[in-house]
């Protein structure tokens, strides 16, 4: 009987708990509406279509506005009236508004908030409002949100973290895609022992007219004071790119860099974006333009960033603004795919490749015994003591007689005289080497691109 009056109790409960969250009021940004883009502003701002639901237009022209900034934080929009897609300004999406609730609750109650940036909401003249019942209307409404003022004020607020908490400002070098390359011509082959060596000319692709107001664009997206990120500029570095070039080619051939791995040395940025653009004319009166970029980390050259192609149809002959549209939109999704990317560097590292190797003059190999810590140990043992000493992960993926080949993830970061410094390969073979240097080995490193290096052991004091 007592188990029954208990069972029936938690019913009892459960119901009422159930009823409770049933018919409790949802918050007017979380109540269901649709959005698309409507139009393209200009000072960093758009203009969105919401339709929604409200007991009058009045309800529904305010809950419009709270959806439409919900909208540019949390979700984005999908492309719509000629105008791209664009990402979230929260790299973090809705997990965002779950981690600062009682900020986002306070920011879309008070009025002086969220309506702060939204200077103008009209009924579409376009669409009625709608009746549904007697106590429900449909509207459509034109929502005009300013992004740039609305990213930047959270970022001041350390509501949504910016790059600069990161504590460095990345560098970024803007270039056209190795498929627009080979299309317009600017790569060559070049026989390199056997191997064929292809050679991308970026000095001039970069000053082609067809790409090069591309180029411009999506800089200045980017660039500080504006943007992100501070864009690394090639023609004030053409001379000493030459001269490396010259440097390289006099080195042994087995010593050479790639041409790529050269302009990623000198130009020293933390990823590459490369532009893929295509704006050909598809009859007459119509043409298409398509832009795609892609991230890549010049430490491994790897693609480590890809975002959608953002394609555009137009009619007429305003191909400079249809490119404008599509650069607008595909440089603000992979600005929120670079800022998670920079997110993960932080976290797990820079990942590259070091190669010990034995110098022909050395009369010992990696199994010799030397004395390390107050007792012998095997060289092997003690290169694999000191690189972890110096890196998040290492991993050994070659090991013959003369080599040791590891992959590695170093820290974004060292202390260097209590200031921190931007780490590198480099930095970090060169922080081995005087670890090697104090139990009597003599050792040099030659780079082979930003995350490759060797160590060349040449013998024992």
């Amino acid at each position: 009987m007592k188990k029954n009056i208990l069972i029936v109790l938690f019913l009892a409960i459960s119901v009422a708990v159930f009823s409770q969250k049933k018919g409790e009021k949802v918050d007017p940004w979380l109540d269901n509406f649709d959005r698309s883009p409507y139009q393209q502003a200009k000072d960093g701002s758009i203009l969105m279509l919401i339709k929604n639901t409200g007991s009058d237009a009045n309800d529904c022209i305010e809950k419009a506005k709270q959806q439409a900034v919900y909208s540019i934080i949390f979700s984005g929009y999908t492309e719509a009236n000629n105008i791209p897609a664009a990402a979230a300004i929260s790299p973090n999406g809705i997990s965002l508004y779950n981690e600062k609730i009682d900020f986002f609750k306070e920011f879309f109650t008070n009025t002086t908030l969220y309506r702060s940036y939204v200077p103008k909401a009209v009924l579409d003249p376009q669409n009625p409002v709608s009746e549904l019942d007697r106590k429900t209307v449909e509207s459509f409404v034109i929502v005009t949100i300013e992004i740039t003022r609305l990213r930047s004020d959270l970022e001041k607020q350390n509501i949504i973290k910016s790059l600069a908490d990161f504590g460095f400002t990345p560098t970024v070098f803007v270039v056209p895609s190795d498929e627009w390359m080979q299309k317009k011509g600017y790569v060559t082959k070049k026989d390199n022992q056997g191997t064929i060596d292809e050679i991308y000319n970026y000095p001039a692709a970069i000053l082609d007219a067809s790409i090069s107001k591309a180029l411009a664009a999506i800089e200045s997206k980017y660039n500080k004071p504006k943007g992100p990120f501070k864009i690394c500029d090639m023609k004030g570095k053409l001379d000493q790119i030459k001269l490396e070039e010259a440097k390289n080619n006099a080195r042994n051939k087995a010593k050479q860099e790639s041409s790529l791995d050269i302009f990623a040395r000198v130009l020293a940025a933390d990823l590459w974006v490369k532009v893929d653009l295509d704006d050909k004319p598809k009859n007459n009166m119509e043409s298409q333009n398509i832009v795609t970029l892609t991230g890549i980390d010049p430490y491994t050259n790897n693609k480590v960033i890809t975002g959608t192609a953002v394609q555009k149809t137009t009619h007429g002959d305003d191909s400079f603004q249809l490119m404008m549209n599509s650069i607008n939109g595909a440089s603000d999704e992979l600005r929120t795919l670079i800022f998670g990317y920079f997110q993960d560097k932080v976290n797990t590292g820079l990942e590259g490749t070091l190669t010990f190797s034995l110098s022909e003059n050395a009369d010992f190999n990696f199994d010799t015994p030397f004395p390390s810590s107050g007792e012998n140990k095997e060289l092997n043992r003690i290169i694999f003591k000191i690189v972890k000493k110096f890196c998040n992960e290492r991993e050994e993926t070659v090991g013959t007689e003369t080599t040791r080949v590891f992959s590695a993830k170093i820290p974004l970061f060292f202390e260097e005289d209590g200031e921190k410094e931007k780490n590198s390969f480099k930095s970090f073979a060169y922080k081995i080497t005087d670890e090697m240097s104090k139990i009597g080995f003599t050792c040099t490193v030659e780079p082979s691109g930003l995350g490759r290096v060797e160590i060349m052991i040449n013998g024992k004091k």
